[in-house]
């Protein structure tokens, strides 16, 4: 096995130091994986903001202060920001103030463009994979350099990380990392023979570890990272010299547990996952639950290796409910056990292929669904970190080739095998890196992308419909609709009792003018199995009802859904329910209600001129029965919001001559 040589930098313990290239130092290597990186997310410069970007900036009152907003930002959840402009949106019990710290200080720049945001996310992760680098080579492994440039470019170029540089909101995920990153590589070097300013290095290492706990709770796991790293790479180190660094961090954790949970004591309107975020909690048997789970940890593994297809999120029923005998579970403690045992089995030795088996299993463990069950199974951000070991690992493989044939008595080794299995790999994550970019330039790329890579995931399905039914509703492409109708019914097949789908199914027929369908999917919300069914399902369909004339569907099933309503079922659209009280009393000829009812319509200062247009004719068909002079002025005011209309002034003309014929008659 390759194991640690401490007095060697480029050569292996059995064979003599061999000089490297000249031009490959440390500053020309960093800046090429920089660079490398930097060039594979250019083309996220011009994406906007997508999923939880609008939470925790485009909507987030806290970071549209600025600087201003920042203290705002450590002493609330990170939610809150969002909840004060938001008020129906649910908490989340987390707190991650520093990337929306950031996020506050880029908004006096770069306001809401997200130009801005995109630029320094590629920056961040840029820095974070030369800073990877210099780790690496710290690491003083044989053939060191090469290896940390293959180890840092493997990290730079592989595609499950295009969820953390593309998605703006994942730069709590992104500083986590180079915090703690950089908390590692300034301990290391403090720890260094003729280390100038040793403390200086090591107080460096702290505040970055202290900024990182800031970040995100990932952070944790490096309390057992930190002396495992300085353990395996620390020239002749002794145990009670990691001690110190390892209290220090553990008070620094402490600390920022105890900040975190005076901050969480009062979050009200906590969201509650279920199945379909964690589809674990449909398992039926203690064999399903630890199957389930075993399944989602053999797919991590699956996809560090082979990242392709990739989603934005796993949900139900994208990921089966299997026994612990299935052979994905089987197989997931086969790989485990292997990784398990391949870090014991080299501790001792301070073999590097342990330190990587030791560093995978520490900061995947958070995220395992193995100690506790979270909000999903499982996620393509949680392996940014587990990536680092697995690209190392990747490298060291190059260099453990390449030492057994050294001895086997090759008298060299061409160096440019270590620049060609990174470029097969290369080769093979480029354009899946580059290709997932484009997916993540808008929430309806995303989601219609991802919502045909996993048809069964039910809740993709509802994002992808609820992109086309905006563009629908707020920017009048109706032409859209179908494929919001198409994916809301193929979210309605995973799910047949899912609210939300099922509301906004009917809206998408009622925009489309399919009557019918509209108030077949708004009668389907009254079943008790749809929980929390909208109050607006009611008004809507007593809309659908007032413009059909069967025995079943008609004004006169509208006025009971009407009169049935409470006012703060019909509190969110007033001028809709008012002018739907006044069609269905007009259709039943209570000529005096649907009046009171349309006036209180117009008066509402949110009708715009074709509501104005259709209540005042209205009102003026209504007062031809009760006031031919209201019903006359009532004309005239509609005729004024569509002057060319020529029914209405047919309408203004009638009242104008049945007013004479009065006026005559009464004369006589």
């Amino acid at each position: 096995m390759l194991t640690i040589n401490p007095n060697a930098k480029s050569a292996s313990k059995n064979s003599p130091e061999k000089p490297e290239s000249e031009w490959l130092t440390h500053r020309v290597a960093a800046i090429a994986v920089f660079v490398i990186a930097f060039v594979l997310y250019t083309n996220t410069l011009q994406h906007g903001f997508v999923m939880d970007d609008t939470g925790v900036l485009e909507q987030n009152a806290f970071v549209q202060k600025g600087i201003a907003g920042i203290p705002d930002i450590f002493i609330n959840r990170t939610w809150e920001g969002h909840k004060q402009i938001d008020k129906t949106v649910m908490d989340f019990p987390i707190y991650r103030p520093l990337s929306l710290a950031f996020f506050a200080f880029e908004y006096e720049f770069f306001g809401l463009k997200p130009f801005g945001y995109h630029l320094m996310q590629v920056l961040y992760y840029g820095l974070l994979c030369a800073l990877l680098y210099r780790l690496f080579a710290a690491f003083k492994l044989p053939n060191g350099r090469i290896v940390a440039l293959v180890a840092a470019t493997l990290f730079a170029a592989h595609p499950l990380h295009t969820e953390v540089v593309a998605n703006i909101k994942s730069r709590d995920e992104l500083l986590c990392l180079l915090f703690c990153v950089l908390s590692l590589y300034t301990l290391l070097k403090s720890f260094e023979e003729q280390r100038a300013r040793p403390l200086f290095w090591r107080n460096v290492g702290f505040l970055a570890y202290l900024l990182a706990l800031f970040c995100k709770e990932s952070a944790l796991t490096m309390l057992a990272v930190m002396p495992l790293t300085l353990y395996f790479f620390c020239k002749n180190i002794q145990i009670k010299q990691i001690v110190l660094p390892f209290v220090v961090y553990c008070t620094a954790a402490g600390v920022v547990l105890l900040i975190r949970m005076w901050v969480l004591t009062d979050a009200q309107n906590v969201y509650e996952f279920t199945y379909l975020d964690n589809p674990v909690l449909l398992a039926k048997s203690h064999s399903e639950s630890i199957g389930t789970r075993l399944w989602a940890l053999s797919e991590h593994l699956r996809l560090l290796v082979i990242p392709q297809p990739l989603v934005s999120s796993y949900y139900f029923d994208a990921i089966p409910i299997v026994s612990f005998t299935h052979w994905r579970s089987l197989l997931a403690v086969a790989l485990y056990g292997g990784v398990v045992v391949v870090a014991i089995m080299g501790l001792m030795s301070k073999k590097p292929f342990s330190y990587c088996a030791a560093f995978f299993l520490l900061t995947l463990s958070l995220y395992s669904n193995t100690f506790y069950t979270l909000n999903n199974l499982l996620g393509e951000r949680w392996l940014f970190v587990p990536s680092v070991a697995f690209c190392l690992t990747l490298a060291l493989g190059g260099a453990f080739w390449a030492e057994k044939k050294r001895k086997a008595g090759a008298d060299s080794v061409d160096a440019g095998f270590y620049y060609i299995v990174p470029a097969l790999l290369l080769m093979f994550y480029i354009p899946q890196t580059v290709g997932r970019n484009a997916d993540w330039k808008s929430a309806e790329t995303l989601f219609t992308k991802d919502a045909e890579t996993s048809p069964r995931n039910c809740l993709l399905q509802l994002n992808a419909a609820k992109t086309q039914l905006a563009k629908a509703q707020n920017e009048g492409q109706t032409d859209a609709l179908p494929a919001a109708i198409m994916y809301f019914k193929r979210c309605l097949a995973i799910e047949p009792y899912m609210t939300e789908a099922r509301f906004k199914l009917a809206q998408a027929y009622l925009i489309s003018g399919k009557l019918d369908s509209a108030t077949t999917e708004f009668e389907a919300l009254k079943n008790k199995k749809y929980k929390n069914a909208p109050k607006e399902a009611a008004l809507f369909l007593a809309f659908c009802y007032n413009r059909q004339n069967t025995p079943t569907r008609s004004s006169t099933q509208a006025m009971s859904l009407l009169k049935a309503m409470q006012p703060a079922d019909w509190a969110f659209d007033p001028l809709l329910y008012n002018q739907e009280m006044g069609v269905a009393a007009h259709a039943l000829k209570d000529y005096a209600t649907a009046a009171t009812s349309y006036e209180k319509a117009i008066a509402d200062p949110s009708a715009d001129s074709e509501d104005m247009q259709f209540l005042l004719t209205n009102l003026g068909h209504c007062y031809t029965s009760l006031d031919l002079t209201k019903a006359y002025i009532a004309y005239k005011k509609a005729l004024k919001y569509a002057p060319q209309d020529a029914l209405l002034q047919s309408y203004v003309n009638q009242a104008a001559v049945r007013l004479q014929n009065a006026a005559k008659q009464i004369k006589k």
